[in-house]
Formats: structure tokens, C-alpha cells, sequence
């Protein structure tokens, strides 16, 4: 293992600037994080800091340590970690632009939690070889792995729970309904009769590259992202039925008129904090949503078409199609106005991070597969693509930009 004075010589480059940022960067690196990672060799991690270096334009190489770290983390045991490290360094990687070594590190995560080399105990290997299995598309395995877990004392609640994401990763939406009826509000009950057999479109907010108004005009019940009283203009459509809201944008949103909210017939937020929010719910137009549980993804936490989807298949939509998403697969992520800052391409590395990409990535293209809902031709080329040259291509769009 590196010593923190090691990382100091190493930094010794550049104007002074941009060394105290790095050296700032890199001892949160160390002191935070690459001491949890003894398992791996300390030239690797070396190596590892470097690719960081590279990444923040702290230091010049001749070679380049992310290609380098590509082919070394290949060759690393996945035995050299257990699976929650795997993850935490994936974080690390991915928070850090290292897009394409935290996919290598993630296929290493995904064999670590088939195996229990750390004598970890039953549950907590079980669980973690249970997300594995979700993840990676293997129903088959996971029912397997929940059969073992049923055998012995486990928390009633959370196989319960898991059976709800297990028949939805099935695309069993009417079996998924049965098993969430006996759990819903009575503003669920009444979203339940609003969207039950209806034709729904969830319309996000990536650049329009097809104008595609007139299909969505055309469905029964047109669901929204975080609607603050504007429509974007030109190729999104001009209806609003239902928006979703994230934790951030409620916030924003307990100090403003929220007078728009009555543009919409039901606004479904992620918890429920303010007294906006209450109101909306005693007036049958508002509800927590069901999100999508982070406790059975393989890492991350979800984003808001995953959690949409998720929550919108429990009500027994007769059809769902997905419009103007690419899971930021594009250079202008957002259409104008839609974020409530503007945010550097560089400064969605830590977001990326913490909802984990590929965990997005993966249970969207699950349950695709299944036919759960219709991409539009944008996200259904998105979908097409493999875990690696999904984050090979973020990589180009986030970080290649930023390189000196």
C-alpha cells in the first residue's frame, strides 16, 4: 500500500493550482478509499492514482494508465475482493471518469458475488449472489438462490418485496399488480383505476433527434419528468398527465407557487416531506410512487426512467412506450430548462457514480426483453448496445472532452 507522502511526489508537476487541487483530490482517494482495497497489488493501485491523474489533467504520462488499467484489471483475481468492495471501487472508477476499467471492475464484482471466498455469512452472500443473478439477466439462477434463502431464517418482508421485482424482471405486470394490491394507499387505488389498461407514454427529456408529437399526443395517459409549469417546445408533444418528480426537484419545489400542479392529474413524488405534496394526496392527485429497490440492484441507485417504469408496472398498463430517453448517451444531455443548474459534462461523473450506469443499463435492457415497454428508436439503439460499449461511448461524450 501507497503512503500519503508517495502520493505527493507523485504530484510534484504543474502549476501550483492545479497541484493542490490534485493532491486535495488524490488524499480524499487514499484517506476515503484505497485503503479499503488491500486485497489488490500496490503497483496496481499505483497505477490506479495515476489513471486519476490523467483523468483531472494533474499530470502527464507517456502512457496512458487507463488503457493500462483496462488490461491489468482483467488479470486480477475477482477473489481479491468481496462484492460490496468490488462495488465501492466501481464508485471509485466511475466518479473518477474511468469509464470503461469500472466495467472491467464490475465483471469482476459480478463473479465475486457467486462465490463466498471471504467467509461471509449465508444471508449476505446469498443476497448478494441473488442481485448478481437479477443483474445479468439469469431469473433461472436467482430462483435457485432464493430457494436456498427460503430455507433458512430470513426477513419475510424483504422476500416479499423481492417477489414483486422478481415477476416484473419475469414481465408479469398482472401477477406484479395481484402481489402490490394488498400494499396500495388509497391514492394508489386511484392511480390504479387511472392507469390500469391504458396506452401509456413516458416522455423524458433527452434532445429531440425525431419529432415524435403526434404519437405522443396519441396515448391515453402521457407521464412526465419533474414538470415545473413549461413543456419543452418542438418534437416532445404538448400533453402532461402525469409527472414524476425526483428528491431534488420536491425540494426546489416546497418554496415556489406550485400553482402548475394543477396542470397534471396525479404528481407522484419519491417521498413526502412538504405540505405542497400532502395536499396534493388529500385531493386524490398526488401519491408516493413505488421506486424501484435499490436493495435488489447490484449496485447504485436507480435513476428516473428506471424508477417510472418500475412503479408505473405495478398499476396493469395495457401497453407503455418510451420517448426522448438515451440514458445520456448523447452530448447535450437535457433539453434547455429542464435542469435546475447547468452542469459541466465532467461534473455528471459522481452522478454516473452514485446510479451506478451499468445497474440502469442492465435492468432497463431486462426488461426490454421481456416487452414490458417499447423504446423509441433512440433509447432502442441505446438498448442494443452491450454493457461495454455503452460506457466505451459515456467515456467518449464525458471524458474525453476534459483530457489534455
Amino acid at each position: 500500500m501507497m503512503e500519503s507522502n508517495e502520493i505527493t511526489n507523485i504530484l510534484k508537476v504543474g502549476d501550483n493550482k492545479a497541484f493542490q487541487k490534485g493532491l486535495s483530490k488524490l488524499n480524499d482517494v487514499y484517506n476515503s478509499n484505497l485503503e479499503n482495497y488491500e486485497g489488490l497489488p500496490s503497483d496496481y493501485l499505483q497505477k490506479v492514482l495515476r489513471a486519476i491523474e490523467q483523468r483531472h489533467n494533474i499530470k502527464k504520462y507517456t502512457s496512458n494508465y487507463s488503457e493500462v488499467l483496462i488490461e491489468h484489471t482483467s488479470k486480477l483475481s475477482a477473489n481479491s475482493l468481496p462484492t460490496i468492495k468490488w462495488n465501492g471501487f466501481v464508485f471509485l472508477l466511475i466518479s473518477n471518469g474511468l469509464f470503461k476499467v469500472a466495467h472491467v471492475a464490475r465483471t469482476k464484482g459480478i463473479e465475486s458475488a457467486t462465490n463466498n471466498s471471504f467467509g461471509e455469512s449465508f444471508n449476505n452472500t446469498s443476497i448478494q449472489s441473488l442481485k448478481a443473478f437479477a443483474d445479468q439477466g439469469d431469473l433461472k439462477s436467482a430462483n435457485e438462490t432464493i430457494a436456498m434463502i427460503k430455507k433458512n431464517d430470513f426477513d419475510k418482508s424483504l422476500l416479499d418485496r423481492w417477489e414483486i421485482f422478481h415477476t416484473i424482471l419475469k414481465g408479469d405486470k398482472k401477477q406484479a399488480n395481484i402481489l402490490c394490491e394488498p400494499n396500495f394507499s388509497k391514492a394508489d387505488r386511484t392511480f390504479f383505476n387511472y392507469i390500469s389498461g391504458k396506452r401509456v407514454a413516458i416522455v423524458g427529456p433527452a434532445p429531440v433527434i425525431e419529432d415524435l408529437s403526434k404519437e405522443i399526443n396519441s396515448f391515453d395517459v402521457v407521464i412526465r419528468f419533474n414538470y415545473k409549469g413549461e413543456l419543452p417546445k418542438n418534437g416532445f408533444g404538448n400533453r402532461i398527465d402525469v409527472s414524476y418528480y425526483n428528491g431534488g426537484t420536491a425540494n426546489y419545489l416546497n418554496n415556489k407557487d406550485t400553482y402548475f400542479l394543477n396542470d397534471v392529474k396525479f404528481s407522484c413524488f419519491k417521498s413526502i416531506r412538504y405540505q405542497y405534496q400532502k395536499d396534493k394526496i388529500s385531493n386524490q392527485e398526488g401519491r408516493a410512487f413505488f421506486p424501484l429497490p435499490a436493495e435488489f440492484l447490484f449496485s447504485g441507485n436507480p435513476n428516473a426512467l428506471p424508477n417510472v417504469l418500475f412503479d408505473i408496472l405495478h398499476f396493469n398498463p395495457k401497453y407503455v412506450k418510451v420517448f426522448h430517453c438515451n440514458l445520456y448517451l448523447t452530448n447535450t444531455p437535457h433539453y434547455k430548462g429542464y435542469q435546475l443548474k447547468k452542469r459541466e459534462k465532467n461534473s455528471f461523473w459522481q452522478a454516473f457514480a452514485v446510479h451506478e450506469l451499468i445497474t440502469q443499463f442492465n435492468f432497463l435492457k431486462n426488461i426490454w426483453k421481456v416487452k414490458l415497454f417499447e423504446p423509441d428508436k433512440t433509447l432502442e439503439a441505446v438498448l442494443k448496445l452491450t454493457p461495454e460499449k455503452y460506457m466505451e461511448t459515456m467515456e467518449e461524450i464525458y471524458v474525453y472532452p476534459f483530457l489534455m
